[in-house]
């Protein structure tokens, strides 16, 4: 009887969420296989914006190479420092720092950024290297 009970009530989300999905978009969610490429033509419908595509070929490659996932995590449960302005400094040992990074919801944070959409091109040596200081 639990999983009849758990069944109907998924059934009962996903048909609302179909039905707001075409009430306010339009766009029927049966019609897509995941979430996010039905997010996607949604954001992309609200925006009325025209993407530009990558016209170099060797671009392409550099976008798919750069793509992350996965999980990130650090298990080291004890970090020490040798830090001059710690009570335990030792001198003889080479300074060390702890330094607190909280980076939580890192693929939020790049949602909220802006997105190239087009005159998308590799910038000159020149720049670059005044970029990075070289």
């Amino acid at each position: 009887m639990y999983r009849e009970s758990d069944a109907l009530f998924l059934a009962y989300v996903v048909e609302n969420l179909q039905d707001i999905a075409i009430a306010f978009y339009d766009m029927d969610l049966a019609h897509y296989f995941t979430l996010s490429s039905y997010t996607w033509n949604a954001a992309s419908q609200y925006t009325v914006q025209k993407l530009e595509l990558v016209t170099y070929p060797e671009m392409y490659p550099f976008f798919e190479l750069g793509l992350h996932g996965g999980i990130s995590m650090i298990s080291t449960r004890y970090a020490s420092a040798n830090d001059k302005f710690q009570r335990t400094y030792n001198a003889y040992v080479e300074d060390s720092y702890i330094i607190p990074c909280d980076c939580n919801n890192l693929y939020g944070f790049g949602m909220q950024e802006m997105m190239p959409i087009s005159n998308i091109k590799w910038l000159k040596k020149s720049l670059v290297k005044n970029y990075i200081g070289q």
